[in-house]
């Protein structure tokens, strides 16, 4: 999976974490996020022993 994080104050700012079958768990280092602030995540699937192409990204959702 891919993980798209951003920041609705700034979505330039933003990141991409890969989750694996190996390491299935996201932990997001609070240093990362701001006091304050409204975030969206949204998630894509892609399954690499099936030679797949990576699935649309789903709708997002918000948290603050």
């Amino acid at each position: 999976y891919a993980v798209n994080i951003w920041s609705e104050n700034d979505p330039a700012d933003f990141r991409i974490y890969n989750v694996t079958y190996l390491k299935p768990t996201l932990r997001i280092p609070a240093s990362t996020l701001k006091s304050g602030i409204s975030y969206r995540a949204r998630v894509r699937a892609w399954a690499q022993h099936y030679n797949t192409t990576w699935s649309e990204w789903s709708p997002s959702t918000k948290w603050y």
